[in-house]
């Protein structure tokens, strides 16, 4: 379970003051044996684990740029099982396809208002009759979809078309409902059918298999920043306690150049408080960016290291653990994908 505790600014601030006493730059690693106790103990008994990522473009996959996510997720895969797919969202960059109608679908480097979903990538129509494919990664899928007082009604249609239920996802609660289905030997595919003129949000959907394992969910964006997950709506929160994730690895930074010391501790902190909320029985990894020439990354991975430090969470320094964290390197020896 998750050591993550409490902190106010005062306490952050004496946190870094007495880090500063000890430290002038950030550590390579803190707490990793700790931090993967649980999820390696669940593997290796023959469970499924889930390990949930949240970052920015360095941990996007979907844009051709690299990203070290898909060559994470094959490797812990190919040694620990294939437990599905994990995350996906609900975008034309990710299984969405043959959409009609009048759709909105935010995208990377977007934040919409609504600031919807885990990842911030969602779709949604107000037109009936509107209709969008959704192909999904593994026979067993749970769809999430936004509840809201204005929300509308809409199908899910099969492979031939057959209505395979409706729901109307009104709710005097905003939040995020759950469809669950196993495909089988079906194609795994869907059609979301508006069924009026209200709104209709699909956030995304959970892929699954029954074979132990591990998966890994890619709940990143490119753009995001900080501030990006912490202005997310209620939706991120109930996505995180259904993803009911073994590890979150916080992977942020590479975006957040200009932010005060004492803001960014404080703020930082209240992410990481935010999905202990969240996800009680999750672990956090903080992970800093490779070493990507931004000029802000040296001070900011010391302040990251100094939050992680105070919270009792896992800490891995890509900056200059490795080769001091080059990006050359990680590219060279295949730790990048780039699709």
């Amino acid at each position: 379970m998750s050591t993550t505790r409490q902190f106010g600014v005062i306490g952050l601030a004496a946190a870094a003051l007495a880090w500063a006493g000890v430290c002038h730059a950030a550590p390579i690693q803190m707490n990793l044996k700790a931090t993967f106790a649980d999820t390696k103990a669940k593997i290796t008994a023959g469970g499924q684990a889930d390990i949930v990522v949240l970052g920015d473009s360095l941990a996007f996959d979907g844009l051709g740029w690299s990203s070290w996510v898909p060559y994470f997720r094959g490797k812990m895969q190919t040694r620990y099982g294939n437990a599905g797919a994990g995350y996906q969202s609900f975008s034309t960059l990710s299984g969405v396809t043959g959409h009609t109608g009048s759709w909105v679908f935010s995208g990377p480097n977007q934040d919409h208002s609504g600031q919807f979903a885990i990842d911030g990538l969602w779709g949604a129509t107000a037109q009936a009759g509107s209709t969008a494919w959704f192909i999904f990664n593994n026979p067993q899928a749970e769809l999430y979809y936004r509840t809201d007082g204005r929300a509308g009604s809409f199908n899910i249609l099969g492979s031939t078309g057959q209505v395979l239920t409706t729901i109307d996802s009104r709710s005097n609660t905003p939040g995020v409902g759950v469809w669950s289905h196993d495909f089988g030997t079906d194609p795994k595919f869907i059609q979301i059918q508006a069924t009026e003129n209200e709104m209709v949000t699909i956030l995304g959907a959970q892929n699954k298999t029954s074979n132990p394992g591990v998966r890994v969910d890619r709940a990143s964006n490119s753009g995001y920043r900080l501030v990006s997950y912490l202005q997310r709506d209620v939706s991120f929160d109930q996505e995180m306690s259904l993803l009911a994730p073994d590890l979150v690895v916080l992977a942020i930074g590479q975006n957040d150049g200009g932010i005060p010391s004492s803001d960014y501790l404080r703020l930082y902190s209240d992410l990481l408080d935010r999905i202990s909320l969240a996800a009680p029985s999750t672990e956090i990894l903080v992970v800093t960016p490779y070493n990507s020439g931004s000029g802000h990354l040296p001070y900011l991975i010391e302040w990251q290291a100094q939050v992680a430090a105070a919270h009792n969470v896992g800490f891995l320094n890509l900056y200059s653990g490795i080769a001091n964290g080059s990006r050359s390197f990680w590219w060279n020896n295949g730790y990048l994908y780039s699709d």
